[in-house]
């Protein structure tokens, strides 16, 4: 790998670093159920992780050093930016939803998992635009993800065809 590569790849993986603990130290607090710790998204990240630092076994020089430096910070930034939901609201890839822009959601049972979907207004839009959002939660949080949702925003409980 030349340098200007390395230097692409260093910016690029703290760039998303940085937004993603900017996303944690934005949701910090306000989740109270959170969402299914190993999904399949996580586990492919940490994989990517573990290939990305045995490249040290072929580059081993100190800009190769701080490339899988800056990528593994990346990584660790993804793993504890986590979603769910609190008292104030919904917490989604490190952006906060107040239960006052959800305008309906539904939950969904599969095997050994239990998620729910909400339609929130889209962010940052002038329209009415719907924007989706789904979390997966563990199956044991499944009565309490319900009545949480029911006590802060019971009348928006809408019956969805739920797509994966």
């Amino acid at each position: 790998m030349n340098q200007m590569s390395n230097y692409i790849l260093i910016v690029l993986f703290l760039g998303l670093a940085i937004w993603q603990g900017v996303g944690y130290f934005r949701t910090k607090g306000k989740i109270t159920i959170y969402d299914k710790l190993w999904s399949g998204t996580r586990i492919l990240f940490v994989a990517a992780a573990i290939l990305g630092a045995a490249t040290l076994l072929v580059y081993t020089g100190p800009i190769e050093f701080i490339r899988i430096l800056s990528m593994l910070l990346c990584v660790v930034s993804y793993l504890l930016c986590r979603d769910g939901i609190g008292d104030e609201g919904v917490c989604v890839n490190g952006s906060f939803y107040p239960y006052g822009t959800v305008r309906a959601y539904d939950f969904q049972q599969e095997k050994k998992s239990f998620f729910a979907v909400f339609t929130v207004n889209e962010p940052g839009s002038s329209k009415n635009g719907n924007y989706n959002i789904n979390i997966n939660f563990d199956l044991k949080d499944e009565e309490a993800v319900k009545a949480l949702l029911k006590k802060r925003i019971g009348k928006k409980y809408t019956r969805m065809k739920v797509k994966r």
